[in-house]
């Protein structure tokens, strides 16, 4: 193949030298039909000649091609795998887990007097039950912790309660 590749180009190059000649010189040696003819033949050989060499440079590629190919591929499974690997061990970790929220510390509970109890309630020293229990109610009503309130003041409102209804 690679001598008929010569050929032709060898073919070509030579009617390239013979036209050059013919148009150098002036003197019309060819009719014009013929000229045209010499003309059209040598386009075509060298469209022939740049056809056969692409094909001969595409066939002797081939080996390389494939090889680079298959290399591709072979890079493109092992990525593949990675990811497939890498997604398993993700989803085999469950979900990530959030940072537990800080602990708030609460008040140290100390025993609550007599005279805080009532404080905290806003009564005099002399409240009876009935008294003591109208108090909590209105306290709890305006500190409950479903309307707003404090749960910290809702403890301290019961445990008034508790202290003075007690004792």
């Amino acid at each position: 193949m690679f001598f008929w590749i010569l050929v032709g180009g060898g073919a070509v190059l030579v009617l390239l030298l013979i036209l050059r000649f013919v148009f150098s010189t002036g003197v019309p040696l060819l009719p014009r039909a013929l000229t045209t003819f010499v003309w059209a033949a040598a386009g075509g050989g060298i469209a022939w000649l740049a056809l056969h060499i692409s094909i001969g440079f595409s066939v002797a590629m081939l080996p390389l091609i494939y090889a680079l190919g298959r290399q591709w591929m072979v890079e493109r499974a092992k990525w593949r795998e990675e990811l497939v690997a890498q997604a398993i061990r993700q989803h085999s970790q469950g979900p990530p887990r959030a940072a537990p929220p800080p602990k708030i510390p609460e008040p140290p509970q100390t025993a609550m007097t007599r005279a805080e109890a009532l404080a905290i309630l806003a009564l005099g020293p002399g409240a009876n039950a009935e008294a003591i229990r109208a108090a909590h109610k209105n306290m709890m009503l305006r500190n409950h912790p479903d309307q707003g309130g404090s749960t910290y003041i809702a403890s301290k409102i019961n445990q008034a309660k508790d202290v003075l209804l007690k004792s």
